[in-house]
């Protein structure tokens, strides 16, 4: 007898390669644009990171470590055996990346950011919420490539 149920295909089925694909390259996109332009302004951005007196004797080591990792984050999010690990460390990075924003608030710093072009222009706040999108976006990536991973 046919069973009417086993025809039905889920969401998660149906699209999550292509929301996975989607978010994939948004944030191929944001590392690829933010690594390009840290690396550009190297100086600078190594120079923003000193201002912080915790981070001044780690300052040329995480600045180039953090455009390192954004563009070999990027290059995972590109291949389907590396993307669930990609997206892992995407948004692991960009957590990271908000706790530091919401270190920066908390204790007042005044520090301008030095991610790049449009980013920017955006205050610590207006940053702290496009960075909670990214992750939100990071977290329902990692939940459709596990689903689609295991079919």
């Amino acid at each position: 007898m046919y069973d009417v149920r086993s025809r039905t295909v889920s969401f998660s089925e149906r699209y999550g390669k292509t929301i996975v694909l989607i978010i994939s390259l948004l944030a191929i996109f944001l590392f690829v644009y933010t690594g390009y332009t840290k690396a550009v302004e190297f100086d600078r951005f190594q120079s923003g990171l000193a201002r912080l007196a915790i981070l001044r004797p780690y300052s040329t080591f995480l600045a180039a470590f953090i455009i390192v990792s954004e563009f070999l984050i990027a290059v995972m999010l590109m291949f389907q055996r590396t993307i669930l690990w990609g997206l892992y460390a995407f948004t692991g990075i960009i957590t990271g990346f908000t706790v530091f924003i919401l270190y920066l608030l908390i204790s007042g710093s005044k520090l301008p950011c030095y991610c790049g072009g449009v980013i920017e222009s955006l205050n610590w706040v207006q940053h702290s919420w496009f960075n909670l999108a990214f992750i939100i976006l990071g977290l329902i990536g990692i939940y459709y490539a596990g689903a689609t991973k295991n079919q």
